[in-house]
């Protein structure tokens, strides 16, 4: 009698065992499909929030480009005019400079004038 208690016993632990295992299967398979799903709903929203940070850098990158390239042109066109009033000093300092030597050229020929014009009177006075 007490070996049939036993044997009930060991086959009704058997049978709630063998049941549970089966549920508790099917339940850590639930949990386990939550936890998934979760974690699959979080990683797509911060790979949704990447994607549009990417997208916002990717805006301001092209934006500072065309700037990029517009202060290019702007900064190209005050060289170039940098460049033509330089030009246009260095000929105004050209002009001025040979200004300056021809008066001092034509200030040699009207002392070389007068130097004659006195001279041919210093020879008129002595020949009369």
């Amino acid at each position: 009698m007490l070996s049939n208690i036993i044997k009930e016993h060991t086959e009704a632990k058997a049978q709630r065992t063998s049941g549970n295992a089966a549920e508790t299967r099917i339940r850590a398979s639930e949990q386990m499909q939550a936890l998934v799903s979760d974690a699959v709903v979080d990683l797509n929203a911060e790979v949704s929030q990447v994607f549009a940070n990417q997208k916002a850098i990717d805006s301001e990158i092209q934006s500072m480009q065309e700037a990029l390239a517009r202060q290019k042109r702007a900064t190209a066109k005050w060289s170039t005019s940098v460049k033509k009033f330089n030009q246009s000093l260095k000929e105004i300092g050209d002009v001025e400079n040979w200004t300056e030597i021809l008066e001092n050229d034509m200030r040699i020929v009207l002392d070389a004038i007068q130097l004659s014009k006195q001279g041919e009177t210093f020879t008129e006075t002595e020949t009369s």
